[in-house]
């Protein structure tokens, strides 16, 4: 899928997000807390596996604060822990109810932050931990054969718990790796006791248990091939044949797998991310399949799981597992858009990492800080650059991936700026690193690749696919001839176009606060004002030549050494003129320095550097005005700072 088509549904995907809160609040029962099964119930009896169903699709779509449910955890928790663990007319303390419950309890617990009753989730896990150690790897239900759905169901509920102990993930590992090429095997002949949703659960316990690095190249083979076949069994209307009946409902009738439910957990494995991408049409078909049966309420959709046709109108555990599929396959689409936006480029890419850094000495520990002055206050640049840029994003990158903004407050942009050879480039890489996410560099040569006459356009693609992008860092350098003030006359027609078609979708990559996006200059003096101001970026900061004592301190200690041996005293105008030289500079006569013979040997050559140096240089004025040095041009950018 391309990026129009990857966008698109995207969109589709956003708009079933945005009825979610609304539509489950029609199931929702104010005096017990939970769920109802049925919208036109007009019982307030609530349904107890319906109700994990909402809970868990609301708190992982990050939800539940809006929830009706919301600040009455505690209560609902009580409720499904005291009940007597029945339910669908099944026994009590059956392994499909009790692990309902207990996965319930445990994501309202982390959701809210309180602790549930100790000695029933005890006793509940226990039963579940049983479950996996009579069944020999395979859960049940009584009077029914293990079932890859139910194992599932008891294996997450007990390691979202921590309690899946090494001796059952062994025994339920072997049994799932056994069943799924039962399973293939049943495919391959044409058997009539073929389950796709056996096949789909039991390559997702598989997934779930084995690390990817210690997959044979056997069971990479047939872990894809049972993906592979899940998909290949998908119906032209975007279902799947009906599953083999769990068990029975009294009354009601058989209890099947819903392939939605069954698409949740699929996607919830991250390890299968790159497979599941080779399946986005078929993920579109199922989006697509909503449409036409989507139940329109009074606010929001609903819908049926089509297994009893005989009760009418949507379920709300249906409906839930609706929502929880628009969520989980747009964390998907959004891993597809960003590869999307590398290839574009054609930039090499590497997929972000789970959470970012959290120790400060991680970041930029190589860097050699400057200097940052600001109305005649001096601060370590590498200090305000962590303090009050990185850490906040990397405390909200969590955020993120989950599919969520950086909050207002949390600055996510911003403009490097200073003399050439300041490793400006570096510290957008170090920013990357500390926060986990690929670095997207962007240069001029993009936007004119198809023209001067196509700039606009380029513009427009890019900076668009850029708002639509999550959890990259992306640098913009050498656009210093792209966005020169439009009202200086010194502009050319593409920067004044460029800058145009900027403005606006750099705004909306700041209304939607799901990249870092900093641009790196040489001449921030000659931007267009309305590139710089609030609203587009955040943050403005001068990067200068590192300080003497970062030099000497961290990289250079043998030049250092030197000076203590030459008997040469580190006099306020040495260490200014080692200071004022970029790190090529000082890199450049290192070792001249180190092997300085004596002190006037070891001053001429400092003395030439710095008259060759890039503060002392002059820079080209585009305006016609008179050529000034770099150092006076860095004094004067220095009211530009802001942060």
């Amino acid at each position: 899928m391309d990026f129009v088509e990857l966008e698109t549904l995207r969109r589709a995907l956003g708009e079933i997000g945005d009825a979610h809160v609304a539509s489950l609040g029609h199931y929702f029962d104010s005096t017990t807390s939970g769920y109802r099964h049925k919208y036109s119930a007009e019982s307030s009896d609530y349904s107890k596996a319906s109700t994990a169903t909402c809970v868990l699709s609301l708190i992982h779509s990050g939800k539940w604060k809006e929830s009706l449910g919301f600040n009455r955890a505690p209560d609902l928790a009580d409720a499904l822990l005291q009940s007597d663990w029945r339910s669908a007319g099944l026994d009590k303390g059956n392994a499909f109810t009790v692990a309902f419950l207990l996965e319930a309890v445990t994501a309202l617990e982390r959701a809210e932050g309180f602790k549930a009753d100790a000695a029933r989730i005890q006793k509940a896990t226990a039963i579940l931990q049983r479950s996996i150690k009579t069944g020999g790897g395979g859960a049940r239900i009584k009077d029914y054969p293990q079932n890859p759905y139910v194992t599932q169901l008891v294996l997450r509920a007990l390691n979202e718990r921590g309690a899946l102990r090494d001796d059952l993930k062994k025994l339920a590992t072997k049994w799932a790796w056994r069943e799924t090429e039962h399973q293939l095997a049943l495919h391959a002949s044409g058997s009539k006791d073929a389950d796709v949703f056996a096949l789909a659960y039991a390559a997702i316990i598989c997934s779930s248990l084995t690390v990817p690095s210690t997959l044979t190249p056997v069971e990479k083979r047939i872990q894809q091939t049972a993906i592979r076949v899940v998909f290949e069994r998908q119906l032209p209307d975007g279902t799947w044949p009906q599953s083999r009946p769990l068990f029975h409902y009294p009354g009601v009738g058989n209890a099947y797998c819903y392939e939605y439910e069954m698409l949740v957990q699929l996607l919830s494995q991250h390890q299968l991310q790159t497979v599941l991408l080779e399946y986005l049409p078929n993920f579109k078909k199922s989006v697509d399949a909503l449409t036409s049966s989507a139940f329109q309420l009074d606010a929001g959709f609903g819908w049926a799981s089509n297994h009893h046709p005989q009760l009418k109108g949507p379920e709300s555990w249906s409906t839930a597992s609706v929502f929880h599929f628009a969520y989980a396959l747009g964390r998907l689409v959004a891993e597809a858009v960003r590869k999307e936006l590398f290839n574009y480029l054609d930039a090499p890419y590497l997929a972000p990492q789970e959470h970012p850094k959290n120790k400060p000495e991680e970041f930029a520990a190589k860097f050699l800080d400057c200097d940052l002055v600001k109305a005649d206050e001096t601060e370590s640049l590498r200090d305000v650059l962590l303090q009050g840029f990185v850490v906040p994003i990397a405390k909200e990158a969590d955020r993120v991936t989950e599919g969520h903004s950086l909050s207002d407050s949390t600055p996510m942009s911003a403009i490097f700026f200073g003399p050439p050879g300041t490793s400006k480039t570096q510290l957008a890489k170090y920013i990357a690193e500390y926060l986990g996410w690929p670095l997207l560099p962007v240069d001029p040569s993009h936007l004119v690749k198809n023209g001067m006459d196509q700039v606009q356009a380029e513009a427009n693609s890019l900076f668009g696919m850029l708002a639509s992008a999550e959890r990259v860092v992306v640098l913009l350098d050498e656009f210093d001839e792209m966005v020169r003030d439009r009202a200086s006359g010194t502009a050319d027609l593409v920067s004044r176009f460029l800058t145009t078609a900027m403005l606006p979708k750099l705004t909306l990559i700041n209304q939607r606060r799901r990249i870092v996006f900093i641009l790196a200059t040489n001449y921030i003096d000659t931007f267009d004002f309305a590139i710089s101001r609030h609203g587009r970026f955040d943050v403005i900061l001068q990067v200068m030549p590192p300080r003497a004592t970062e030099k000497l301190g961290k990289k250079w200690k043998a030049v250092d050494q030197r000076i203590s041996d030459l008997k040469l005293e580190k006099t306020d105008e040495l260490m200014k003129q080692i200071g004022e030289l970029t790190f090529g500079e000082f890199g450049a006569i290192a070792n001249a320095l180190e092997t300085a013979k004596d002190q006037n040997a070891f001053q001429e050559t400092l003395r030439r550097a710095m008259e060759e140096s890039t503060l002392s240089k002059t820079s080209a004025e585009p305006d016609g005005k008179t050529p000034k040095s770099w150092r006076d041009r860095c004094t004067e950018q220095q009211r530009n700072i802001r942060w």
